[in-house]
């Protein structure tokens, strides 16, 4: 057994039923840094696992259960030299003759660099929204801004002379102020810029508006007000979060009609969009790009994120925030 399990690329571990290793192939030792016979007859809770997710395994084997034991699951390990690393597991609880659970076998997949390469990507995502939400505000907001102040002035001066000409003019002027304020808000939209824990209501109040105006979508906000992000970054991610769930609604749903819930949940918080679309489909992909920054956001404020179909149409994005 040993020499089969050494033999694989992934790391694979045998517990006994109260949650002891048995066996810890060579990848294991490659992650962890541990050796296979320091590991053997301790349990992961005692060296690798941070002390927030031992109790929750550690009760799978107080007594061995199966249906205590998840099918998959990501688990960290802090290794030896005190990094840590992000965990799928998959776990099969090996019975005897008799039913009795005997043991635990779990192969993984290391997820800790695809973990760094989804947050580096959102990370050059949120500088390339920056980047073009300042490209509105201050290139075509400030031409449009030449445009209706051009168009008072012509229409200051044609005043006198001719009235109706003025009056073109002064249509002109509307128009641009129009765009003027069509294009802060969608740059406001693009990237929020200003936005902390505080003002997180305002903006979600300025996306519900701007998604009425521009794509007839109806979006209703009900929002606890007591709701506060416990930082600035957490409320950015928040933000993402619903708006990406938001775009899809839109431009991939053909929603009528968007929901965007927050309320408490004990000490955290439960975030919930909900449209009328046509649901995901066989055709979408669950784990998509868009999808897995939204979890990777979700990850970042220690949340979990859940996006199905609702029972009664559409897509329901539910993410519940243990700390916020």
């Amino acid at each position: 057994m040993s020499a089969v399990l050494d033999g694989s690329g992934a790391p694979i571990l045998v517990l006994d039923a109260r949650g002891r290793i048995v066996l810890f192939n060579k990848v294991c030792e490659a992650l962890s840094g541990y050796r296979s016979d320091e590991m053997r007859g301790k349990s992961l809770w005692e060296v690798l696992m941070p002390a927030d997710e031992a109790p929750a395994w550690k009760a799978a084997f107080d007594p061995l259960r199966p249906e205590r034991v998840p099918a998959r699951q990501e688990l960290s390990w802090r290794t030896r030299d005190g990094q840590i690393r992000r965990i799928a597991w998959w776990d099969t609880v090996l019975s005897d003759e008799k039913g009795v659970p005997r043991y635990v076998v779990s192969t993984g997949v290391d997820l800790t660099d695809l973990r760094t390469l989804e947050t580096r990507a959102a990370e050059i995502a949120e500088k390339e929204r920056e980047r073009f939400g300042q490209d509105l505000h201050d290139g075509l907001g400030q031409d449009l801004t030449g445009v209706a102040l051009a168009s008072g002035l012509l229409k200051a001066k044609l005043m006198a002379t001719s009235p109706a000409l003025a009056r073109e003019a002064a249509a002109i002027e509307a128009l641009a102020r129009k765009a003027i304020s069509k294009t802060r808000s969608l740059a406001r939209g693009v990237y929020p810029a200003g936005l902390v824990p505080a003002s997180l209501s305002d903006y979600l109040r300025e996306m519900a508006r701007f998604v009425r105006e521009t794509f007839g979508v109806g979006l209703d906000l009900e929002w606890d007000e007591t709701l506060k992000a416990r930082d600035e970054a957490s409320a950015r991610n928040l933000y993402w979060i619903i708006q990406e769930a938001v775009t899809n609604a839109v431009k991939h749903g053909g929603s009528r009609r968007i929901r965007i819930e927050g309320k408490r949940d004990g000490n955290g918080a439960r975030v919930s969009v909900r449209d009328d679309g046509k649901g995901l489909g066989a055709d979408v992909k669950p784990e998509g790009m868009g999808l897995r920054v939204m979890k990777s956001r979700a990850r970042a404020i220690g949340a979990e994120l859940r996006v199905a179909d609702h029972p009664e149409g559409g897509v329901l994005v539910d993410c519940v925030i243990a700390d916020f």
